[in-house]
């Protein structure tokens, strides 16, 4: 399995040298299994899953589908601004559950990618839309080099982080491909490589990262 590499967050260094994930990777369901997010103490079963939205009607003529007026719909959000229609944009939902109850709540907004590589600006939607925040990816390993689906590698993991907003600190969340989590080998390579990042703030943040609860936990 190739070594996992993590790079400091943008405002430390350019990132210039670091090579995102294709989207194919990044879209799809991920179980956040450790997070320095307070509020997901009191959550279990905490997961994202990013799907494609598809592009607009253009300038050119195309017609937006069905599908891309109802998600529109859905998430209640302006056009693109011109000249940027054909950028890609990602529904983000977070979805979660609190410690003893079965309700699922939900989070939902767009992102868009940022400046440099692999940096995003997440915009809330319906309710949240007047919310925004950074966010980027740190690192990444698709387990087995291959494709990640269902029957695909568990090992897969993506490290993220995200900016302090108005209403939350700056933080890091651990993303797995499987609810059942990692392996405690690579749950320590990944604290190992934080730390060993430039600048302090990975360091004490990888001090900070708890597990988040979930019902299909499994230790390997």
């Amino acid at each position: 399995m190739a070594v996992l590499s993590v790079r400091p967050p943008t405002h430390v260094a350019d990132g210039s040298s670091f090579t995102p994930p294709p989207l194919p990777f990044l879209l799809g369901k991920w179980h956040i299994i450790f997070s320095t997010l307070p509020m997901w103490r009191s959550y279990r079963n905490v997961t994202i899953t990013y799907s494609a939205i598809p592009a607009p009607e253009s300038a050119a003529g195309r017609r937006p589908s069905i599908v891309n007026k109802a998600l529109a719909n859905i998430l209640k959000t302006k056009a693109p601004p011109p000249g940027k229609e054909d950028e890609p944009r990602i529904d983000d939902l977070v979805e979660y559950q609190s410690l003893k109850g079965e309700k699922l709540k939900t989070i939902r907004g767009i992102d868009t990618l940022g400046e440099k590589d692999g940096t995003y600006k997440w915009r809330g939607a319906g309710l949240l839309k007047l919310l925004t925040s950074h966010w980027e990816i740190l690192g990444w390993r698709d387990g087995n080099g291959v494709a990640r689906d269902a029957d695909g590698p568990k090992e897969s993991l993506i490290i993220t982080y995200f900016a302090k907003t108005h209403v939350t600190p700056a933080g890091i969340d651990v993303y797995a491909c499987s609810a059942e989590g990692l392996s405690q080998e690579t749950i320590a390579e990944v604290k190992s490589a934080l730390k060993a990042c430039a600048g302090e703030e990975l360091g004490a943040l990888s001090d900070e990262l708890f597990e988040i609860t979930r019902d299909e936990k499994t230790t390997f």
